[in-house]
């Protein structure tokens, strides 16, 4: 009940090795900034502390690299005078950068693994699936694993040439249009598309945010893909084109004007699957938006947010990164608009 008469707050919660060490390290916080990415890069985790007499150099307050943290928001009465404290946890782990001054202790986290990230290795596959090769990685690697692909996609003579292992597994996703996600411990191969149909987490007012910028592209936007590669075995290009008038409607476009070359040959063999995703995930970004709101902790990055009072630039977003900043909790986001043909 005394937490009902408590003013709005939010603080960030620090867990090292298991250990709940917030009381211990807030005094001590000058800003914290954890970054999602729906895909392509890592998530990231920057706490910077006051290092005053070199405290963070000491050997009873010292933090090692390759040290786990988990990174949760603690908030009470955030949402309302009666809502009581809330706990949501965004993320596991892991400094692999540290970096000290006379004034300033900084600490550097990525969401993976860190012996994945600096270890190369070599391996041929004959044949295996796409859902058995990341199970196989994140087996490895103790994560937990989610395949979110409507396809079984089967690949054929893969090899590993001296590559990290979570590299060498996106650029094989990445080439049958598949997506490779790292967060909170879980291993995700996915479909962007299966973000589009999700309820709305959250409605905002542009004239309720702190900023925001609205970019409406056509330099990025293509009338057509042309997937192609030279078969070794018959001597002769292969290709497929695919139009955006395709994608929408079903009809061909005779001549499309712009034109996306890719060349590329999936391990699956299924040139038009690849050209489809490729095109659909490139001109998805025609419209984009990026705001900065109050603090949001349960946002997550492919979760659909409802923009309102933007004109014609009001809709339904997929957001595809998010940063959260302390000490005052603030969140800045990017995200796509949804189209009408991508909806259905």
């Amino acid at each position: 009940m005394v937490s009902n008469t408590i003013t709005r707050r939010a603080s960030p919660v620090f867990i090292i090795n298991k250990v709940d060490v917030t009381e211990q390290l807030l005094p001590y916080i000058t800003s914290t900034d954890v970054t999602e990415h729906l895909e392509g890069s890592l998530d990231e985790l920057v706490i910077k502390l006051n290092n005053d007499n070199n405290k963070f150099l000491t050997s009873n307050w010292v933090i090692p690299k390759k040290t786990e943290i988990t990174l949760g928001i603690k908030t009470i009465n955030w949402e309302s005078e009666l809502e009581g404290e809330k706990y949501h946890q965004i993320g596991v782990y892991n400094i692999d950068n540290r970096q000290f001054s006379r004034k300033e202790a900084t600490f550097k986290a990525i969401s993976g693994p860190l012996h994945a990230k600096d270890s190369k290795h070599s391996k041929i596959w004959a044949k295996v699936s796409l859902e058995a090769l990341g199970k196989e990685f994140a087996d490895k690697y103790k994560l937990k694993y989610f395949y979110k692909v409507k396809d079984n996609i089967l690949l054929k003579n893969i090899k590993q040439e001296e590559q990290a292992d979570f590299e060498f597994l996106n650029k094989i996703a990445q080439d049958e249009g598949i997506k490779l996600k790292i967060t909170n411990g879980i291993l995700v191969l996915f479909e962007e598309e299966i973000f589009v149909g999700e309820k709305t987490l959250l409605t905002v007012s542009l004239n309720n945010v702190s900023d925001f910028q609205i970019k409406d592209k056509t330099n990025d936007i293509y009338d057509a893909i042309e997937v192609k590669f030279f078969n070794m075995k018959t001597q002769k290009e292969e290709k497929v084109v695919i139009t955006k008038k395709e994608l929408e409607t079903g009809e061909k476009e005779e001549n499309p004007e712009k034109i996306y070359v890719l060349k590329s040959k999936p391990k699956g063999g299924d040139l038009k699957r690849l050209a489809k995703k490729t095109l659909e995930n490139i001109n998805k970004r025609e419209i984009e938006i990026s705001l900065k709101i109050i603090g949001c902790k349960e946002l997550f990055v492919g979760c659909v947010i409802e923009i309102l009072d933007a004109g014609e630039f009001s809709g339904k977003y997929v957001v595809t990164r998010i940063q959260h900043k302390f000490p005052k909790f603030e969140t800045s986001l990017e995200a796509y608009k949804i189209k009408r043909s991508d909806a259905k």
